[in-house]
């Protein structure tokens, strides 16, 4: 997937999670991790003009 971004000219976010799981079974962890992914729509979407700023 990197190599991919790379490619493609695009920046790469790696965020590891401590102690994280695939499950977010901590609230910490899963509002961390829900804050990243919407950041990562927002600033996506709004670039291809299919969203608007919240």
């Amino acid at each position: 997937m990197a190599a991919a971004l790379k490619k493609a000219n695009k920046e790469d976010d790696l965020e590891i999670i401590e102690f994280g799981t695939h499950y977010l079974d901590d609230a910490l962890n899963r509002e961390k991790a829900m804050s990243k992914m919407d950041q990562f729509l927002v600033e996506n979407l709004l670039e291809l003009g299919q969203c608007e700023a919240v």
